[in-house]
């Protein structure tokens, strides 16, 4: 018991450094420019926000509960059981694939965002 104790303390830093790539602010070219959603509309397309324990994307957050990382020819694939909204939590898991810079999450309703690049910092 001991043994793996230590194996699953030793193990977790390594996974947290694999996951650090996700993190920072993900969007299409629209969402990191801060763009309307419509022409002539007031609703600015918003970036997700990824930190390591929390999602934001617009007025939705959700807290973040990490899978193991697996590393991929190209990248890497994690989940996370997601927590989201204020007064009424609703739980999700989400599967974030990061392969050659393009960031997808794809949700359990069946909803894929991406391919998202990292928005430059202004």
């Amino acid at each position: 018991m001991r043994a793996l104790l230590l194996l699953l303390t030793l193990s977790l830093p390594a996974a947290a450094d694999e996951r650090a790539a996700l993190y920072g602010i993900w969007g299409t070219p629209k969402q990191c420019a801060g763009e309307m959603l419509k022409e002539g509309g007031t609703v600015p397309a918003q970036p997700f926000e990824i930190r390591p324990g929390w999602l934001r994307h617009g007025q939705l957050w959700c807290r973040l509960i990490w899978f193991p990382v697996e590393k991929r020819e190209n990248g890497i694939f994690t989940g996370a059981r997601a927590l989201c909204g204020e007064d009424a939590l609703r739980g999700y898991r989400l599967g974030f694939a990061l392969a050659d810079d393009a960031l997808k999450i794809r949700w359990t309703f069946r909803v894929v965002n991406g391919p998202l690049r990292r928005c430059p910092i202004s």
